[in-house]
């Protein structure tokens, strides 16, 4: 997982604060108080586009 490209990103589309960290092979991403860890990049996409409200994400 690339946590510069997730930071990057996760900054720039998200409105509300948002924090990613890379820990144990995974992202922890921090959210209005709550945390989710992602063990699979392709995991994270789409819980970042949910959280800055984008529902037609692109897929890769």
């Amino acid at each position: 997982m690339n946590i510069q490209r997730a930071h990057a990103i996760a900054s720039s589309i998200s409105a509300t604060d948002v924090t990613v960290e890379a820990i144990s092979g995974g992202l922890l991403v921090r959210h209005q108080g709550r945390s989710a860890f992602f063990v699979r990049e392709a995991c994270f996409w789409p819980f970042i586009y949910r959280i800055a409200g984008i529902d037609n994400h692109p897929t890769t």
